[in-house]
């Protein structure tokens, strides 16, 4: 079941956490790299959806879940060596 229809380019802020601690009260900064991917490439005239899974506090599985109902084109990944299993995982699955 898709969400939006053609997306040509899905990008996210990778999560930290599978399950983000409730007692989590950091502030996130914006993943600004992918954001300007983003901005360029709806400057040339793809349609973008940036997800910020850490700053929206979106738990692994439900972050594989709106990548496969949204279903886009292409889909690109932040990456840090801290997340790099969780990342890992998300793309496998």
């Amino acid at each position: 079941m898709k969400i939006v229809d053609d997306i040509d380019l899905l990008l996210i802020n990778t999560p930290l956490f599978r399950e983000f601690p409730n007692k989590y009260d950091e502030d996130s900064l914006p993943p600004l790299g992918v954001g300007y991917i983003a901005s360029h490439a709806q400057n040339q005239g793809l349609k973008v959806i940036l997800i910020d899974s850490i700053a929206e506090r979106i738990s692994l599985k439900s972050l594989s879940f709106k990548m496969n109902s949204l279903a886009p084109k292409t889909i690109g990944f932040n990456i840090f060596t801290t997340n790099y299993q969780l990342v890992k995982e998300l793309v496998e699955g």
